[in-house]
Protein backbone atom coordinates (compact mmCIF):
# COMPACT_ATOMS: atom_id res chain seq x y z
CA UNK A 1 0.00 0.00 0.00
CA UNK A 2 2.99 2.42 1.13
CA UNK A 3 4.55 1.93 -2.06
CA UNK A 4 2.12 3.15 -4.47
CA UNK A 5 0.58 5.75 -2.16
CA UNK A 6 3.81 7.59 -2.07
CA UNK A 7 4.99 7.37 -5.61
CA UNK A 8 4.40 10.94 -5.89
CA UNK A 9 6.31 12.15 -2.90
CA UNK A 10 9.59 10.30 -4.24
CA UNK A 11 9.06 11.19 -8.04
CA UNK A 12 9.58 14.81 -6.58
CA UNK A 13 12.82 13.89 -4.77
CA UNK A 14 14.32 12.27 -7.37
CA UNK A 15 13.67 14.79 -10.12
CA UNK A 16 15.32 17.20 -8.16
CA UNK A 17 18.41 14.89 -7.91
CA UNK A 18 18.69 13.97 -11.62
CA UNK A 19 18.82 17.92 -12.20
CA UNK A 20 21.19 18.82 -9.42
CA UNK A 21 23.61 16.26 -10.40
CA UNK A 22 23.94 17.38 -13.86
CA UNK A 23 24.39 21.21 -13.10
CA UNK A 24 27.01 19.99 -10.57
CA UNK A 25 28.51 18.69 -13.17
CA UNK A 26 28.12 21.44 -15.80
CA UNK A 27 29.43 24.18 -13.16
CA UNK A 28 32.51 22.28 -11.83
CA UNK A 29 35.66 20.77 -13.88
CA UNK A 30 35.88 17.18 -14.48
CA UNK A 31 37.52 15.27 -11.95
CA UNK A 32 38.24 11.42 -11.20
CA UNK A 33 35.38 10.33 -8.04
CA UNK A 34 34.90 7.31 -6.02
CA UNK A 35 32.31 5.03 -6.92
CA UNK A 36 28.75 6.59 -5.79
CA UNK A 37 27.71 4.09 -3.37
CA UNK A 38 25.04 5.67 -1.54
CA UNK A 39 22.48 4.73 -4.38
CA UNK A 40 23.33 1.00 -3.31
CA UNK A 41 23.06 1.78 0.31
CA UNK A 42 19.98 3.59 -0.10
CA UNK A 43 18.24 0.66 -2.29
CA UNK A 44 18.75 -1.40 0.75
CA UNK A 45 16.20 0.97 2.56
CA UNK A 46 13.97 0.54 -0.47
CA UNK A 47 13.74 -2.90 -0.57
CA UNK A 48 13.23 -3.61 3.23
CA UNK A 49 9.75 -1.22 2.42
CA UNK A 50 8.93 -3.15 -0.86
CA UNK A 51 9.96 -6.80 1.02
CA UNK A 52 7.33 -5.41 3.31
CA UNK A 53 9.46 -6.21 6.65
CA UNK A 54 12.01 -9.10 5.44
CA UNK A 55 14.99 -6.48 5.32
CA UNK A 56 13.92 -4.49 8.22
CA UNK A 57 10.64 -5.82 9.73
CA UNK A 58 10.74 -3.77 12.89
CA UNK A 59 10.23 -0.57 10.80
CA UNK A 60 7.18 1.61 11.42
CA UNK A 61 4.43 1.87 9.05
CA UNK A 62 4.26 5.57 9.50
CA UNK A 63 6.10 7.66 6.62
CA UNK A 64 6.49 11.73 8.02
CA UNK A 65 9.33 10.17 10.00
CA UNK A 66 11.06 8.93 7.07
CA UNK A 67 14.22 10.22 5.48
CA UNK A 68 14.07 11.90 2.67
CA UNK A 69 16.43 10.73 0.36
CA UNK A 70 17.80 13.46 -2.45
CA UNK A 71 21.22 13.95 -3.83
CA UNK A 72 20.77 17.21 -2.71
CA UNK A 73 22.67 15.71 0.14
CA UNK A 74 25.05 14.01 -1.01
CA UNK A 75 27.15 11.34 0.84
CA UNK A 76 30.60 9.91 0.23
CA UNK A 77 30.88 6.16 -0.13
CA UNK A 78 31.63 3.67 2.72
CA UNK A 79 34.91 2.06 2.65
CA UNK A 80 34.25 -0.93 4.92
CA UNK A 81 30.22 -0.55 4.55
CA UNK A 82 29.90 -4.28 2.34
CA UNK A 83 30.31 -6.10 5.22
CA UNK A 84 28.55 -3.67 8.27
CA UNK A 85 26.06 -1.23 6.65
CA UNK A 86 24.28 0.84 9.00
CA UNK A 87 21.73 -0.56 11.72
CA UNK A 88 18.12 0.75 11.30
CA UNK A 89 16.46 1.30 14.11
CA UNK A 90 12.70 1.60 14.32
CA UNK A 91 10.73 4.72 13.25
CA UNK A 92 8.33 4.36 15.79
CA UNK A 93 7.68 2.49 19.00
CA UNK A 94 7.79 -1.19 17.99
CA UNK A 95 7.98 -2.88 21.14
CA UNK A 96 10.42 -5.25 20.72
CA UNK A 97 13.74 -6.98 22.00
CA UNK A 98 15.25 -6.96 18.70
CA UNK A 99 15.47 -3.17 17.87
CA UNK A 100 18.39 -3.49 15.35
CA UNK A 101 19.01 -5.46 12.24
CA UNK A 102 21.70 -6.00 10.02
CA UNK A 103 20.59 -5.55 6.33
CA UNK A 104 22.31 -8.00 3.83
CA UNK A 105 25.33 -7.35 1.78
CA UNK A 106 25.37 -6.24 -1.65
CA UNK A 107 28.10 -8.80 -3.08
CA UNK A 108 28.03 -11.63 -5.14
CA UNK A 109 27.88 -14.03 -2.16
CA UNK A 110 28.51 -13.84 1.64
CA UNK A 111 27.87 -15.48 4.98
CA UNK A 112 27.91 -13.96 8.16
CA UNK A 113 27.95 -15.14 12.12
CA UNK A 114 27.39 -12.68 14.83
CA UNK A 115 26.85 -13.49 18.48
CA UNK A 116 26.17 -11.81 21.74
CA UNK A 117 25.92 -12.81 25.59
CA UNK A 118 22.17 -11.87 25.93
CA UNK A 119 22.65 -14.24 24.12
CA UNK A 120 21.85 -13.15 20.27
CA UNK A 121 22.72 -15.27 17.50
CA UNK A 122 22.17 -13.41 13.95
CA UNK A 123 23.20 -15.48 10.74
CA UNK A 124 22.75 -14.33 7.07
CA UNK A 125 23.74 -15.35 3.87
CA UNK A 126 23.33 -14.83 0.39
CA UNK A 127 24.14 -14.95 -3.14
CA UNK A 128 23.52 -13.39 -6.20
CA UNK A 129 24.36 -14.83 -9.86
CA UNK A 130 23.96 -13.23 -13.55
CA UNK A 131 23.55 -14.89 -16.51
CA UNK A 132 24.47 -13.42 -20.36
CA UNK A 133 23.42 -9.86 -18.49
CA UNK A 134 19.98 -10.74 -18.95
CA UNK A 135 18.75 -13.22 -16.06
CA UNK A 136 20.04 -12.47 -12.47
CA UNK A 137 18.95 -14.89 -9.26
CA UNK A 138 18.97 -13.57 -6.18
CA UNK A 139 19.06 -15.93 -3.09
CA UNK A 140 18.87 -14.40 0.91
CA UNK A 141 18.36 -16.57 4.00
CA UNK A 142 18.43 -14.38 7.81
CA UNK A 143 18.05 -15.41 11.09
CA UNK A 144 18.22 -13.44 14.01
CA UNK A 145 17.05 -14.64 17.73
CA UNK A 146 17.90 -14.68 21.61
CA UNK A 147 16.38 -15.62 25.02
CA UNK A 148 16.59 -14.34 28.61
CA UNK A 149 16.07 -16.34 31.68
CA UNK A 150 17.05 -14.07 34.18
CA UNK A 151 16.17 -13.05 37.49
CA UNK A 152 15.04 -9.60 38.42
CA UNK A 153 13.71 -7.76 41.23
CA UNK A 154 9.97 -6.61 41.24
CA UNK A 155 8.94 -4.11 43.67
CA UNK A 156 11.45 -5.87 46.24
CA UNK A 157 10.51 -9.18 45.33
CA UNK A 158 12.70 -11.24 43.43
CA UNK A 159 11.12 -12.76 39.70
CA UNK A 160 12.34 -15.35 37.14
CA UNK A 161 11.39 -13.62 33.95
CA UNK A 162 11.61 -16.34 30.11
CA UNK A 163 11.70 -13.87 27.20
CA UNK A 164 12.75 -14.99 23.36
CA UNK A 165 12.21 -14.18 19.72
CA UNK A 166 13.20 -16.31 16.90
CA UNK A 167 13.15 -14.80 13.29
CA UNK A 168 13.88 -16.07 9.88
CA UNK A 169 13.39 -14.87 6.75
CA UNK A 170 14.30 -15.28 3.01
CA UNK A 171 13.33 -14.11 -0.16
CA UNK A 172 14.16 -15.92 -3.91
CA UNK A 173 13.94 -13.68 -6.89
CA UNK A 174 14.52 -14.03 -10.18
CA UNK A 175 14.73 -10.80 -12.80
CA UNK A 176 15.07 -10.87 -16.77
CA UNK A 177 16.27 -7.64 -18.20
CA UNK A 178 15.34 -7.38 -21.96
CA UNK A 179 16.51 -4.67 -24.58
CA UNK A 180 13.10 -2.52 -23.74
CA UNK A 181 11.78 -3.90 -20.59
CA UNK A 182 12.32 -5.89 -17.53
CA UNK A 183 10.49 -8.88 -15.74
CA UNK A 184 10.97 -9.87 -12.33
CA UNK A 185 9.01 -12.25 -10.03
CA UNK A 186 10.69 -12.39 -6.00
CA UNK A 187 8.80 -15.05 -3.47
CA UNK A 188 9.31 -13.78 0.10
CA UNK A 189 8.56 -15.07 3.40
CA UNK A 190 9.37 -14.83 7.28
CA UNK A 191 8.79 -16.72 10.39
CA UNK A 192 8.40 -15.12 13.94
CA UNK A 193 8.19 -16.86 16.96
CA UNK A 194 7.99 -14.86 20.02
CA UNK A 195 6.02 -14.73 23.71
CA UNK A 196 4.19 -12.12 25.89
CA UNK A 197 6.45 -11.38 28.65
CA UNK A 198 4.83 -8.14 30.31
CA UNK A 199 3.87 -9.18 32.97
CA UNK A 200 2.45 -7.75 36.18
CA UNK A 201 4.84 -6.92 38.90
CA UNK A 202 3.41 -8.70 41.38
CA UNK A 203 1.87 -11.93 39.77
CA UNK A 204 5.50 -12.28 38.02
CA UNK A 205 7.07 -12.55 41.29
CA UNK A 206 4.85 -15.45 42.31
CA UNK A 207 4.92 -17.75 38.48
CA UNK A 208 5.95 -20.93 39.29
CA UNK A 209 7.09 -21.07 35.60
CA UNK A 210 9.52 -19.91 33.45
CA UNK A 211 7.16 -18.70 30.53
CA UNK A 212 4.45 -16.09 30.52
CA UNK A 213 1.36 -17.04 29.61
CA UNK A 214 1.43 -16.31 26.04
CA UNK A 215 3.41 -16.85 22.83
CA UNK A 216 2.73 -16.81 19.13
CA UNK A 217 3.76 -18.34 16.25
CA UNK A 218 3.91 -16.04 12.95
CA UNK A 219 3.98 -16.94 9.45
CA UNK A 220 4.21 -14.57 6.27
CA UNK A 221 4.57 -15.45 2.31
CA UNK A 222 4.50 -13.54 -0.41
CA UNK A 223 5.46 -13.33 -4.86
CA UNK A 224 5.37 -10.27 -6.29
CA UNK A 225 5.53 -9.81 -10.00
CA UNK A 226 6.87 -6.70 -11.71
CA UNK A 227 6.81 -5.31 -15.41
CA UNK A 228 8.63 -2.26 -15.92
CA UNK A 229 9.16 -0.14 -19.56
CA UNK A 230 11.81 2.69 -19.38
CA UNK A 231 9.97 4.37 -22.93
CA UNK A 232 11.87 7.60 -23.53
CA UNK A 233 14.00 8.09 -20.71
CA UNK A 234 15.34 11.39 -21.45
CA UNK A 235 12.27 12.77 -21.24
CA UNK A 236 11.06 10.77 -18.40
CA UNK A 237 13.93 11.79 -16.08
CA UNK A 238 12.90 15.51 -16.83
CA UNK A 239 10.01 14.82 -14.15
CA UNK A 240 12.07 12.07 -12.10
CA UNK A 241 10.66 9.18 -13.28
CA UNK A 242 12.90 5.74 -13.87
CA UNK A 243 10.10 4.31 -15.79
CA UNK A 244 7.23 4.97 -18.66
CA UNK A 245 5.38 1.90 -18.15
CA UNK A 246 5.01 -0.52 -14.88
CA UNK A 247 2.99 -2.74 -13.45
CA UNK A 248 3.10 -5.07 -10.34
CA UNK A 249 1.27 -8.15 -8.55
CA UNK A 250 1.21 -9.00 -5.43
CA UNK A 251 -0.11 -12.01 -3.36
CA UNK A 252 0.56 -12.35 0.05
CA UNK A 253 -0.79 -14.81 3.39
CA UNK A 254 0.07 -14.35 7.16
CA UNK A 255 -1.09 -16.42 9.76
CA UNK A 256 -0.84 -15.56 13.40
CA UNK A 257 -1.31 -18.69 16.01
CA UNK A 258 -1.86 -18.21 20.14
CA UNK A 259 -0.73 -21.15 22.42
CA UNK A 260 -0.66 -21.35 25.89
CA UNK A 261 -2.67 -19.33 28.14
CA UNK A 262 -4.87 -17.96 28.79
CA UNK A 263 -7.09 -21.12 27.29
CA UNK A 264 -9.35 -18.84 25.36
CA UNK A 265 -7.40 -17.39 22.77
CA UNK A 266 -5.62 -20.72 22.48
CA UNK A 267 -8.27 -21.89 20.34
CA UNK A 268 -8.29 -19.33 17.77
CA UNK A 269 -5.70 -18.16 15.01
CA UNK A 270 -5.30 -15.12 12.33
CA UNK A 271 -4.79 -15.88 8.51
CA UNK A 272 -4.99 -12.68 6.34
CA UNK A 273 -5.11 -13.04 2.38
CA UNK A 274 -4.16 -10.22 -0.17
CA UNK A 275 -4.27 -9.45 -4.05
CA UNK A 276 -2.83 -5.61 -4.49
CA UNK A 277 -2.60 -5.19 -8.39
CA UNK A 278 -1.24 -1.63 -9.21
CA UNK A 279 -0.03 0.30 -12.36
CA UNK A 280 1.71 3.52 -13.41
CA UNK A 281 1.18 4.82 -17.08
CA UNK A 282 3.54 8.11 -18.16
CA UNK A 283 3.20 9.64 -21.62
CA UNK A 284 5.50 12.16 -22.97
CA UNK A 285 4.42 15.14 -26.42
CA UNK A 286 6.56 17.64 -25.27
CA UNK A 287 9.87 18.23 -23.22
CA UNK A 288 8.47 19.92 -20.88
CA UNK A 289 4.97 18.32 -20.86
CA UNK A 290 3.65 14.69 -19.77
CA UNK A 291 0.98 13.27 -18.77
CA UNK A 292 0.24 10.02 -16.57
CA UNK A 293 -2.88 7.39 -15.10
CA UNK A 294 -1.88 5.43 -11.84
CA UNK A 295 -4.34 3.12 -10.39
CA UNK A 296 -4.79 0.76 -7.41
CA UNK A 297 -6.96 -2.56 -6.74
CA UNK A 298 -6.73 -4.41 -3.26
CA UNK A 299 -8.39 -7.17 -2.38
CA UNK A 300 -8.62 -8.14 1.53
CA UNK A 301 -9.77 -11.34 3.46
CA UNK A 302 -8.78 -11.72 7.08
CA UNK A 303 -10.35 -14.39 8.56
CA UNK A 304 -10.21 -15.11 12.75
CA UNK A 305 -10.54 -19.28 12.43
CA UNK A 306 -11.08 -21.09 15.59
CA UNK A 307 -9.46 -24.06 16.37
CA UNK A 308 -12.36 -25.86 17.58
CA UNK A 309 -14.28 -27.40 14.22
CA UNK A 310 -17.43 -26.88 16.34
CA UNK A 311 -17.12 -23.11 15.81
CA UNK A 312 -17.89 -21.36 12.69
CA UNK A 313 -15.51 -19.09 11.29
CA UNK A 314 -15.99 -15.34 11.93
CA UNK A 315 -14.84 -12.48 9.42
CA UNK A 316 -13.35 -9.19 10.74
CA UNK A 317 -13.45 -6.54 10.32
CA UNK A 318 -17.51 -5.04 9.21
CA UNK A 319 -19.46 -8.23 8.57
CA UNK A 320 -19.05 -11.53 6.70
CA UNK A 321 -17.63 -10.54 3.36
CA UNK A 322 -14.31 -9.43 2.54
CA UNK A 323 -12.91 -5.99 1.55
CA UNK A 324 -12.37 -4.42 -1.91
CA UNK A 325 -10.32 -1.10 -2.48
CA UNK A 326 -9.20 1.31 -5.69
CA UNK A 327 -7.98 4.09 -6.77
CA UNK A 328 -7.47 5.71 -9.67
CA UNK A 329 -4.75 9.40 -10.36
CA UNK A 330 -4.77 11.18 -13.47
CA UNK A 331 -2.04 13.21 -13.13
CA UNK A 332 -0.12 15.85 -15.47
CA UNK A 333 3.43 16.85 -15.53
CA UNK A 334 5.48 20.20 -16.36
CA UNK A 335 8.72 20.97 -16.19
CA UNK A 336 10.24 24.93 -17.00
CA UNK A 337 12.63 27.63 -16.40
CA UNK A 338 12.36 31.17 -15.32
CA UNK A 339 15.64 32.87 -15.40
CA UNK A 340 17.90 30.66 -13.21
CA UNK A 341 15.29 29.53 -11.40
CA UNK A 342 13.68 25.84 -12.62
CA UNK A 343 9.97 25.01 -11.44
CA UNK A 344 8.11 21.74 -11.77
CA UNK A 345 4.81 20.85 -11.13
CA UNK A 346 2.88 17.46 -10.70
CA UNK A 347 -1.22 18.36 -10.42
CA UNK A 348 -4.17 15.45 -10.32
CA UNK A 349 -6.88 13.66 -8.35
CA UNK A 350 -7.66 10.82 -6.77
CA UNK A 351 -10.58 9.21 -7.30
CA UNK A 352 -10.72 7.36 -3.33
CA UNK A 353 -10.55 9.51 -1.43
CA UNK A 354 -11.61 12.18 -3.63
CA UNK A 355 -8.87 14.54 -3.23
CA UNK A 356 -6.27 16.89 -5.41
CA UNK A 357 -2.75 15.83 -6.18
CA UNK A 358 -0.36 18.27 -6.19
CA UNK A 359 3.54 18.66 -6.04
CA UNK A 360 5.51 21.78 -6.93
CA UNK A 361 8.82 22.87 -6.03
CA UNK A 362 11.30 25.83 -7.46
CA UNK A 363 15.20 25.19 -7.06
CA UNK A 364 17.97 28.35 -7.20
CA UNK A 365 21.31 27.66 -8.50
CA UNK A 366 21.34 24.14 -7.60
CA UNK A 367 21.72 24.62 -4.00
CA UNK A 368 18.17 26.19 -2.31
CA UNK A 369 14.38 24.45 -3.47
CA UNK A 370 11.22 24.87 -1.87
CA UNK A 371 9.01 22.18 -2.29
CA UNK A 372 5.55 21.61 -1.59
CA UNK A 373 2.43 18.53 -1.78
CA UNK A 374 -0.95 18.15 -1.04
CA UNK A 375 -2.54 14.69 -1.08
CA UNK A 376 -4.72 12.05 0.06
CA UNK A 377 -4.97 8.38 0.19
CA UNK A 378 -6.42 4.92 1.64
CA UNK A 379 -3.91 2.84 3.67
CA UNK A 380 -5.36 -0.88 4.41
CA UNK A 381 -2.60 -1.87 7.48
CA UNK A 382 -1.96 -5.81 6.81
CA UNK A 383 -1.65 -8.04 9.49
CA UNK A 384 2.01 -8.47 9.05
CA UNK A 385 2.59 -4.47 8.95
CA UNK A 386 0.60 -3.97 12.61
CA UNK A 387 2.72 -6.88 13.70
CA UNK A 388 5.77 -5.35 12.53
CA UNK A 389 4.62 -1.71 14.37
CA UNK A 390 3.61 -3.51 17.79
CA UNK A 391 3.89 -7.84 17.97
CA UNK A 392 2.06 -8.05 20.96
CA UNK A 393 -1.02 -6.85 19.80
CA UNK A 394 -4.37 -8.12 21.17
CA UNK A 395 -5.69 -11.84 19.89
CA UNK A 396 -8.85 -9.85 19.00
CA UNK A 397 -7.64 -6.80 17.01
CA UNK A 398 -9.54 -5.80 14.26
CA UNK A 399 -8.10 -4.38 10.97
CA UNK A 400 -9.51 -1.13 9.47
CA UNK A 401 -8.75 1.52 6.41
CA UNK A 402 -7.45 4.30 7.54
CA UNK A 403 -8.59 6.86 4.84
CA UNK A 404 -5.96 10.52 4.48
CA UNK A 405 -8.31 13.19 2.83
CA UNK A 406 -5.39 15.63 3.08
CA UNK A 407 -1.77 14.98 3.63
CA UNK A 408 0.05 18.18 3.16
CA UNK A 409 3.52 19.35 3.79
CA UNK A 410 5.62 22.70 2.95
CA UNK A 411 9.44 23.30 3.33
CA UNK A 412 12.65 24.10 2.05
CA UNK A 413 15.80 22.38 1.43
CA UNK A 414 19.66 23.93 0.82
CA UNK A 415 22.84 22.49 0.02
CA UNK A 416 25.57 25.05 2.33
CA UNK A 417 29.33 25.55 1.26
CA UNK A 418 31.55 22.94 3.59
CA UNK A 419 29.45 20.14 3.28
CA UNK A 420 26.91 21.31 5.19
CA UNK A 421 22.71 20.50 4.31
CA UNK A 422 19.70 21.66 5.52
CA UNK A 423 15.43 21.35 5.35
CA UNK A 424 13.13 21.95 7.67
CA UNK A 425 9.22 21.60 6.90
CA UNK A 426 6.01 21.55 8.04
CA UNK A 427 2.57 19.67 7.56
CA UNK A 428 -0.82 18.95 8.17
CA UNK A 429 -2.93 15.74 8.14
CA UNK A 430 -6.45 14.61 8.24
CA UNK A 431 -7.11 11.31 8.42
CA UNK A 432 -9.75 8.88 9.15
CA UNK A 433 -9.41 5.50 11.14
CA UNK A 434 -5.89 6.30 12.65
CA UNK A 435 -4.83 3.66 14.55
CA UNK A 436 -3.68 4.24 18.18
CA UNK A 437 -2.53 1.67 20.69
CA UNK A 438 -4.34 0.86 23.83
CA UNK A 439 -3.13 -1.24 26.66
CA UNK A 440 -4.55 -4.50 27.56
CA UNK A 441 -4.11 -6.42 30.96
CA UNK A 442 -5.26 -9.63 30.93
CA UNK A 443 -5.79 -11.35 34.53
CA UNK A 444 -7.32 -7.80 35.52
CA UNK A 445 -10.30 -9.67 37.16
CA UNK A 446 -10.27 -11.08 40.47
CA UNK A 447 -12.37 -14.51 39.65
CA UNK A 448 -9.41 -14.74 36.40
CA UNK A 449 -6.71 -16.87 37.23
CA UNK A 450 -4.56 -15.83 33.96
CA UNK A 451 -1.65 -14.58 34.62
CA UNK A 452 -1.14 -10.86 34.22
CA UNK A 453 0.74 -9.31 30.79
CA UNK A 454 0.14 -6.93 28.46
CA UNK A 455 -0.97 -6.92 24.85
CA UNK A 456 -2.51 -4.03 22.74
CA UNK A 457 -5.27 -3.10 20.74
CA UNK A 458 -5.53 -0.99 17.90
CA UNK A 459 -7.88 1.69 18.41
CA UNK A 460 -9.51 4.10 15.63
CA UNK A 461 -10.06 7.48 15.71
CA UNK A 462 -10.43 10.66 13.02
CA UNK A 463 -7.72 12.75 13.52
CA UNK A 464 -5.63 16.01 12.97
CA UNK A 465 -2.40 16.18 13.38
CA UNK A 466 0.39 18.86 12.56
CA UNK A 467 4.04 18.27 12.39
CA UNK A 468 7.45 20.10 12.25
CA UNK A 469 10.85 18.73 10.88
CA UNK A 470 13.91 19.81 10.70
CA UNK A 471 17.47 17.80 9.32
CA UNK A 472 21.01 19.04 9.30
CA UNK A 473 23.80 17.39 7.88
CA UNK A 474 27.34 17.18 7.29
CA UNK A 475 30.14 14.99 5.12
CA UNK A 476 33.57 15.70 5.21
CA UNK A 477 34.99 13.55 2.03
CA UNK A 478 34.91 9.73 2.63
CA UNK A 479 36.01 10.46 6.22
CA UNK A 480 32.79 11.78 7.90
CA UNK A 481 29.22 11.71 7.60
CA UNK A 482 26.68 13.02 9.98
CA UNK A 483 22.60 13.83 10.35
CA UNK A 484 20.71 15.16 12.91
CA UNK A 485 16.73 15.07 12.10
CA UNK A 486 14.23 16.40 14.89
CA UNK A 487 10.48 15.96 14.33
CA UNK A 488 7.67 17.46 16.41
CA UNK A 489 4.36 16.34 16.07
CA UNK A 490 0.53 16.83 17.89
CA UNK A 491 -2.72 14.99 17.46
CA UNK A 492 -5.87 16.36 18.02
CA UNK A 493 -8.96 13.75 18.27
CA UNK A 494 -11.80 14.00 17.22
CA UNK A 495 -14.14 13.85 20.71
CA UNK A 496 -11.42 14.24 22.67
CA UNK A 497 -9.31 10.90 23.56
CA UNK A 498 -4.76 10.41 23.87
CA UNK A 499 -2.92 9.63 20.62
CA UNK A 500 -1.76 6.29 22.64
CA UNK A 501 1.45 4.61 21.59
CA UNK A 502 2.48 7.88 18.88
CA UNK A 503 5.13 10.29 20.23
CA UNK A 504 5.41 13.77 19.96
CA UNK A 505 8.91 13.94 19.35
CA UNK A 506 11.11 11.95 17.80
CA UNK A 507 15.28 12.71 17.18
CA UNK A 508 17.29 10.60 15.05
CA UNK A 509 21.43 11.30 15.24
CA UNK A 510 23.85 8.94 13.33
CA UNK A 511 27.34 9.32 12.64
CA UNK A 512 30.16 7.24 10.44
CA UNK A 513 33.99 7.47 10.38
CA UNK A 514 36.09 6.24 8.29
CA UNK A 515 40.08 7.00 9.34
CA UNK A 516 40.82 4.32 6.88
CA UNK A 517 39.82 2.61 4.15
CA UNK A 518 39.92 -0.95 5.99
CA UNK A 519 38.23 0.33 9.33
CA UNK A 520 34.82 1.99 10.18
CA UNK A 521 33.03 3.29 12.98
CA UNK A 522 29.52 4.56 13.59
CA UNK A 523 27.44 6.25 16.43
CA UNK A 524 23.68 6.08 16.69
CA UNK A 525 20.98 7.35 18.72
CA UNK A 526 17.49 7.28 18.56
CA UNK A 527 15.01 8.93 20.54
CA UNK A 528 11.12 8.80 20.78
CA UNK A 529 9.75 11.14 23.33
CA UNK A 530 6.23 11.83 25.09
CA UNK A 531 4.73 8.63 23.88
CA UNK A 532 1.19 8.76 25.61
CA UNK A 533 -0.58 5.56 27.14
CA UNK A 534 -4.41 5.07 28.90
CA UNK A 535 -2.96 3.28 32.15
CA UNK A 536 -4.82 -0.45 32.21
CA UNK A 537 -5.07 -0.27 35.72
CA UNK A 538 -6.85 3.04 35.97
CA UNK A 539 -8.91 4.79 32.71
CA UNK A 540 -8.92 8.26 34.45
CA UNK A 541 -5.03 8.27 34.30
CA UNK A 542 -2.49 9.15 31.48
CA UNK A 543 0.91 7.40 31.39
CA UNK A 544 3.93 9.42 29.46
CA UNK A 545 6.76 6.88 28.07
CA UNK A 546 9.54 7.00 26.10
CA UNK A 547 11.68 5.43 24.03
CA UNK A 548 15.91 6.17 24.29
CA UNK A 549 18.42 3.87 22.06
CA UNK A 550 22.11 4.45 21.73
CA UNK A 551 24.42 2.03 19.54
CA UNK A 552 27.88 2.14 18.82
CA UNK A 553 29.32 -0.32 15.51
CA UNK A 554 33.01 -0.67 14.17
CA UNK A 555 33.74 -3.07 11.46
CA UNK A 556 37.66 -4.09 10.79
CA UNK A 557 38.15 -5.13 6.94
CA UNK A 558 41.15 -7.72 7.73
CA UNK A 559 41.61 -8.93 3.96
CA UNK A 560 39.33 -8.73 0.26
CA UNK A 561 37.34 -11.49 1.25
CA UNK A 562 36.77 -11.56 5.39
CA UNK A 563 36.07 -8.39 8.13
CA UNK A 564 35.51 -8.90 11.82
CA UNK A 565 32.50 -5.98 13.39
CA UNK A 566 31.14 -5.69 16.46
CA UNK A 567 28.68 -3.94 18.08
CA UNK A 568 27.45 -2.39 21.41
CA UNK A 569 23.71 -1.10 22.47
CA UNK A 570 21.82 -0.07 25.33
CA UNK A 571 18.94 2.32 26.40
CA UNK A 572 20.30 5.68 28.39
CA UNK A 573 18.50 8.47 30.20
CA UNK A 574 16.94 5.57 32.34
CA UNK A 575 14.79 4.93 29.71
CA UNK A 576 14.12 1.48 28.33
CA UNK A 577 13.75 0.88 24.43
CA UNK A 578 10.40 -0.04 25.39
CA UNK A 579 7.52 1.12 27.16
CA UNK A 580 4.93 -0.43 29.89
CA UNK A 581 5.75 -3.59 31.26
CA UNK A 582 7.77 -4.84 27.97
CA UNK A 583 11.12 -4.08 29.41
CA UNK A 584 14.88 -5.39 28.32
CA UNK A 585 16.13 -7.95 30.83
CA UNK A 586 19.56 -7.22 29.80
CA UNK A 587 19.93 -3.15 29.50
CA UNK A 588 23.31 -3.41 27.41
CA UNK A 589 23.40 -6.07 24.59
CA UNK A 590 27.00 -6.74 22.67
CA UNK A 591 27.43 -8.48 19.65
CA UNK A 592 30.69 -9.60 17.61
CA UNK A 593 30.78 -10.92 14.34
CA UNK A 594 32.41 -11.84 10.73
CA UNK A 595 31.90 -11.63 7.49
CA UNK A 596 33.04 -13.54 4.61
CA UNK A 597 32.65 -12.35 0.77
CA UNK A 598 33.11 -14.69 -1.94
Amino acid sequence: MKRYSHTLFFVAFATFGLLTSGLAQAQQPTKPQRADTLRRELTVVSDAEVHLGTVQPLASTYQFDKPKVTRLEPIPPRSTGDFTPPVLLPEYPALSNMASWVPRSNKAGYLDLSLGLEPVVRAQAGYTQCFKEKHVVDLHLRHNSTFNNNSRIYQGIPARLYTYRHLTDWDLSYEYRGKSSAHSLQIIGDYDQFNYYGLDAQTAAFLTGNRPPMEVKQDYEAAIYRYARPGNVGRANLFGLDNQTSFRFLVEHTGRNYSQLPAFFSKWKHHELRFIGDFDLLFTSKQDFAWGLAGMLLYQDWQRTPKDPKQQTIYVPGGPLPSLYFNITPKIYFNGWLGNTEWQVTAGVNVLPLSPVFRGSLRWRNNLEVFARVDGKVNMPSLHELARENRYLHPDSLLRPEMKFVDSELGIRAQLPGGVSLSLSGGYERTRNTHFWQPFLFGERADNNTPRFLAFTPQYARSQSWFVSGRVGYALGAKLQSSLQWTERRYKLDGGGVAQGKPIRSIDFSLIYSPSSNLDISAQASLREGIPFISPHDASKTLTTAQRVARVATAWRITDWLALHGELSAPFLLNSEYPLAYQDPNYIVGIVGATLRF
